[in-house]
């Protein structure tokens, strides 16, 4: 990515963390970088949990490492909460209109869950957040 910045005109100085607890304290408890390059997995399905706590003004500071804040933003995400599947929907599309608009961050790429099998191992499944269950799993 440092190259392809500097292609444009963009020069790029790398600060490494330290580890991860340096990590956590540099990109939200006390921020001090122009721009950063962080990881997130969703441990849900649900919109509300990636939005507010990347995005949400109530986030800075714990997850909301850009430290962006809209007003408008923040109310859709309340009230989509308290909805029905249909209107949460349309809430959160016009959420993430906002994003779009505004780019507080850039979404890069997201992973794909893969899965190796063997038939003499029964009970395992892939779930859709990437969480891990062994408890219904045997050996056959």
């Amino acid at each position: 990515m440092k190259e392809q910045l500097a292609e444009i005109g963009i020069k790029v100085i790398l600060t490494p963390a330290q580890s991860w607890k340096h990590s956590l304290e540099i990109t939200t408890t006390k921020p001090d970088y122009d721009t950063a390059l962080l990881g997130w997995i969703a441990d849900t399905g649900d919109p509300n949990d990636l939005l507010t706590a990347l995005l949400s003004t109530s986030s800075i500071g714990v997850h909301n490492s850009c430290e962006w804040s809209n007003k408008e933003f923040d109310n859709l995400l309340i009230q989509a909460r308290a909805q029905s599947i249909e209107r949460r929907l349309e809430l959160y599309k016009r959420a993430q209109m906002i994003i779009y608009e505004e780019v507080p961050l850039i979404p890069l790429f997201h992973s794909f869950q893969l899965g190796a099998w063997n038939e003499k191992v029964q009970g395992f499944r892939l779930h859709p957040a990437g969480l891990l269950f062994f408890n219904n799993v045997f050996i056959k």
